[in-house]
């Protein structure tokens, strides 16, 4: 089930289409997937379909309501859809981003730090570098 509801609504009564897949006909003909018009809140006679549940729905001319008797059955089975991407395939893309994030930021990092040999040497007070003797 997917649900599309308006973005910017001026009245509880606007209308909201849930696409349902069908599992089965009692009456009139459907088939595979359909669109149903319910108002966006209950105030206005409008069902509140919630993703991942089955319903028994009644709708007349593609259009339900809260007083037309339509029932929850319970949750969804899970179903592979069309387009789903597998999840080993978004693991392997975030684990990509993740280690060349790392050597990005691990590059830059070297970049900034000078080596040992490229430190200036300190001098002492008269001049003279600070690791040597002075007599």
């Amino acid at each position: 089930m997917e649900l599309d509801r308006p973005t910017f609504s001026m009245s509880s009564a606007d209308l909201m289409t849930a696409r349902l897949t069908v599992e089965r006909v009692d009456k009139g003909e459907a088939a595979g997937h359909v669109e149903v018009k319910t108002a966006i809140e209950g105030p206005s006679c409008g069902f509140n379909f919630v993703e991942g549940n089955r319903y028994l729905v009644y709708s007349r001319k593609g259009k339900t309501s809260l007083c037309a008797g339509n029932q929850l059955l319970g949750a969804a089975p899970e179903v592979g859809l069309d387009g789903d991407v597998p999840v080993a395939t978004l693991a392997m893309a975030a684990a990509t981003v993740v280690v060349v994030a790392f050597g990005l930021w691990w590059v830059l990092r070297r970049q900034g730090t000078p080596c040992p040999e490229d430190r200036p040497v300190q001098t002492g007070p008269a001049g003279e570098a600070g690791d040597q003797d002075s007599a």
